[in-house]
């Protein structure tokens, strides 16, 4: 056995000294391992059962070489297994080497696609030609689609504007119509004596009111309502001259007639310049004056008012040349 053990020794001495030979046993798994030391046990068991034999008798070298027997039996049970094992183990680490190379290879395929997908990730927010094109294609609707709501808002604001247009002119040929039926109305109440004048101190006067000339100013934005806004004026505004009509003038007005006033002042070929008229009375004295500044105190704006004016008739009555400028940008109905 000390023989066995060293030659086992000078094995694994050599082993290590020469890696060659241990690649070349390893390559070989266990097998060879346990061959040469199988064999190396034997050689040295008959060289001892040859020794013992000189020193005892063959009772004891019999006993001695089943002993041996059942040692070397043990041993190449214990190789055999060893044997399994390194085979195992050598097929694990083939194996574990052929996925290493394998992985290696894979890991040094070619660099073209590394490449590819470098240039990728060397600008990841950079569009690939399809989704530029996608990018364009969306750009280019998203302008269309801003162009045609800014056309189509133009259009619906035009179509408004139309519409708005529509309705106020409607308005206006209403409102033309009330004012003439509630005109002639007007004239057949005063002719009635629907208004009379007051008795003086003295006990004149008295009797129908009959005005030379009427106007009716109308809201045209309440015609056609349950209560349209309509005023009468009637002319004459002189001191201690009676005129239902007549009372202080609302400031819209007040600006407009001075406005006249200046304009028949400055006027060098006006023969009534020097009394701020155009006509041989007062600015202040038409029955328009009147039916639009009661309208005005009603709380009505100035752009809705509409002016139709009749004598104390009843027929179509044109404004005087005070009227002209006073409501050049009233609603005016100028016709019979």
């Amino acid at each position: 056995m000390d023989l066995a053990n060293k030659l086992k020794g000078k094995l694994n001495d050599l082993l290590m000294k020469s890696p060659k030979l241990a690649n070349g046993l390893k390559t070989a798994g266990g097998m060879a391992t346990g061959f040469m030391q199988n064999l190396l046990i034997s050689e040295a068991m008959n060289y001892g059962l040859e020794q013992l034999s000189q020193y005892v008798d063959s009772d004891t070298i019999t006993k001695a070489m089943i002993l041996l027997s059942m040692l070397n039996s043990k041993s190449k049970k214990n190789q055999n297994q060893g044997i399994t094992s390194n085979n195992k183990n050598s097929g694990n680490n083939d194996k574990s080497k052929k996925d290493k190379d394998l992985g290696n290879k894979d890991k040094e395929k070619p660099k073209d696609k590394d490449k590819t997908k470098d240039k990728t990730k060397d600008d990841p927010n950079k569009p690939k030609p399809k989704d530029q094109e996608a990018d364009k294609s969306k750009g280019k609707t998203g302008d269309d689609s801003k162009d045609s709501s800014t056309s189509d808002s133009k259009k619906d604001g035009e179509s408004s504007k139309e519409s708005d247009d529509a309705d106020r002119q409607k308005q206006i040929e209403n409102s033309r119509d009330f004012a003439r039926e509630q005109l002639d109305e007007h004239v057949k109440f005063l002719k009635d004596g629907g208004i009379k004048k007051p008795i003086d101190e003295n006990g004149y006067g008295g009797g129908k009111y009959k005005p030379d000339v009427i106007s009716a100013a109308v809201d045209i934005t309440t015609v056609g309502g349950k209560q349209p806004k309509i005023t009468f004026g009637y002319n004459g505004a002189r001191e201690g001259q009676f005129n239902p009509s007549v009372m202080e003038l609302h400031p819209d007005i007040v600006k407009i007639v001075q406005e006249t006033k200046n304009k028949a002042r400055n006027d060098p070929n006006n023969p009534y310049k020097d009394d701020d008229s155009f006509e041989i009375w007062h600015v202040e004295n038409c029955a328009e004056i009147q039916a639009v500044n009661l309208l005005l105190w009603s709380g009505t704006k100035m752009e809705n008012i509409l002016i139709r004016t009749v004598n104390g008739r009843g027929n179509y009555k044109g404004p005087c040349k005070n009227c002209e400028k006073t409501f050049f940008d009233f609603i005016n109905d100028f016709h019979e």
